[in-house]
C-alpha cells in the first residue's frame, strides 16, 4: 500500500511543478479565443469591441477583423507567456502598443505628410468633411482616444477553464 501512496505523491509533486506552465497555456488560449470573438469573454457573455473608425466609422479594410492589421495579427501572435517560476506565471506581449488596446486610453500623435495624404485619401473616398479637416489641420500634434478592446485580463469565463484543468489535472493523479 505505502507504494501507492508514494506514486500519488510524486504525480501531485511533478502536477505542482507544471501547474504554472498548464496554467499560463490556459490563459493564452483564452485571450487567443477573445480575438477569435472579437471581444472579452467575461463569464456572464461576451463584451465585443467597439469598433473600427471613431467618428466616421469607415473601416478602410472592409471585411477585416479587430485589432489585426497590416502585419497579419503581430498583436495576436505576440501573447506568450512571458516570465514563469514554480509559483507564478505571467502572461503579456512584447508589443509596445499591447497595453493600449487592452486597456485604452489617450496617445498623442504627430500629425505627418503621410497621415495628411492618408486623411485626404479618405476624404476622396468617402466624401466625409471629417477626413478632410483632418488633412488641414495645423496641429502638429493630435490627441487621440483609443477604445479598450481587452482581450487579456481578470475574467470568471477564464477562472472556470483554469478551474476545470486544475480538476482534469489531479483526477489524472489519482487515477
Amino acid at each position: 500500500m505505502p507504494n501507492n501512496y508514494d506514486s500519488i505523491a510524486r504525480k501531485l509533486q511533478q502536477l505542482n511543478d507544471r501547474l504554472p506552465i498548464l496554467i499560463g497555456n490556459e490563459v493564452v488560449n483564452f485571450a487567443l479565443d477573445n480575438f477569435e470573438k472579437q471581444g472579452f469573454d467575461t463569464g456572464s457573455g461576451v463584451r465585443k469591441w467597439d469598433e473600427r473608425g471613431g467618428r466616421s466609422n469607415i473601416d478602410p479594410r472592409p471585411g477585416g477583423k479587430i485589432l489585426v492589421g497590416k502585419q497579419g495579427g503581430r498583436l495576436r501572435r505576440s501573447i506568450r507567456r512571458t516570465r514563469t517560476t514554480k509559483s507564478s506565471v505571467t502572461v503579456g506581449s512584447d508589443e509596445p502598443y499591447a497595453g493600449i488596446h487592452n486597456e485604452g486610453g489617450r496617445i498623442t500623435v504627430t500629425v505627418t505628410p503621410r497621415s495628411r495624404r492618408f486623411f485626404w485619401a479618405m476624404y476622396y473616398q468617402t466624401g466625409e468633411v471629417y477626413w478632410k479637416w483632418m488633412a488641414l489641420t495645423k496641429k502638429k500634434m493630435m490627441t487621440i482616444k483609443m477604445p479598450e478592446r481587452r482581450f487579456l485580463g481578470n475574467s470568471k469565463a477564464l477562472e472556470r477553464r483554469i478551474i476545470k484543468l486544475i480538476e482534469r489535472e489531479l483526477q489524472k493523479c489519482f487515477t
